[in-house]
């Protein structure tokens, strides 16, 4: 439940994009899924996290679940524009 939004761009790989959000503060990789990461702007919660991001064929889905989601979306799209280029953003309803 939260916010979702569909990021497009063009990234040469699911696992391209997931590495280039790991390095952002507050990011964790998912042990179980390698297309998947979290992020959490106390990383000592073990509560829902501020927002989660999985890599698709489009680019990114992202679902900010409050706390410091919104924030953690401007992150990424800059972190993406920075390495991939143009991005589109598009809230999903």
């Amino acid at each position: 439940m939260g916010f979702e939004y569909k990021l497009s761009f063009q990234s040469p790989s699911g696992e391209s994009t997931i590495n280039a959000l790991a390095r952002l503060p507050g990011a964790k990789l998912l042990a179980n899924q390698v297309d998947a990461i979290e992020f959490r702007r106390d990383a000592l919660d073990s509560g829902m996290p501020d927002a989660t991001a999985s890599a698709t064929e489009y680019g990114l889905y992202f679902c900010d679940h409050g706390g410091f989601g919104r924030e953690y979306l401007g992150h990424i799209a800059a972190q993406l524009v920075h390495t991939f280029g143009t991005i589109s953003i598009e809230e999903l309803e």
